[in-house]
């Protein structure tokens, strides 16, 4: 559901989504170094969108990169 930003003191400059997650009832295999560089990531720069971040091919390199010297 979408919420206004007029919802929040202070107001912010956009508005916000909540949304409910589900977890699968069956959990897929994962490699944790590949979750872990892609964690660390899509959370590594602040107030940046995952579009702006993942369009960056330095970025994928660096993904791909950690994911497999770990």
């Amino acid at each position: 559901m979408d919420v206004s930003k007029r919802d929040f003191i202070p107001c912010p400059k956009v508005d916000s989504s909540v949304v409910k997650i589900h977890p699968k009832v069956n959990v897929p295999s994962v490699d944790m170094n590949e979750w872990w560089a892609f964690t660390r990531t899509c959370f590594s720069k602040k107030n940046k969108t995952l579009g702006a971040t993942f369009k960056q091919k330095k970025k994928a390199y660096e993904l791909f990169s950690e994911a497999h010297n770990e």
